[in-house]
């Protein structure tokens, strides 16, 4: 099978839902990433942040900032913890099959915002 079929293979049998949860921690949180296996017998798999939406292409290398492969080798987990992200930051999240060094396109993209949140307004003081 040539890498083009394992591509396109790995491509269509993507099935990832990416669920997110978020924990506070002081000034930083951890994310946790889960997701649905490949139907692609020996897939492993590579995890993404981004910077903005859609940072992560066909053609990005991981290398980042804007699309950072954040596992240093390919996963088996159906799961992965971020402790690298910093609260008051926007950071979205794919991830890729993997096999035989051919990566699938990108999962669908989850969004974690723990921007700080607006102000209150409308203060006012009264002398008594």
């Amino acid at each position: 099978m040539t890498k083009r079929a394992i591509a396109t293979l790995l491509a269509s049998e993507l099935m990832l839902a990416l669920v997110l949860f978020v924990f506070p921690v002081g000034a930083t949180s951890s994310v946790t990433l889960t997701w649905t296996a490949s139907t692609t017998p020996g897939v492993l798999y590579n995890v993404y942040r981004e910077t903005s939406s859609g940072a992560c292409t066909a053609t990005s290398v991981g290398t980042g900032p804007a699309c950072l492969k954040l596992n240093s080798a390919p996963l088996a987990a159906l799961t992965y913890v971020d402790t690298g992200f910093v609260a008051g930051a926007k950071n979205w999240y794919v991830v890729r099959s993997t096999i035989n060094g051919v990566e699938s396109a990108n999962s669908n993209e989850v969004l974690v915002d723990l921007t700080a949140p607006a102000p209150p307004t409308g203060l006012t003081a009264t002398k008594q």
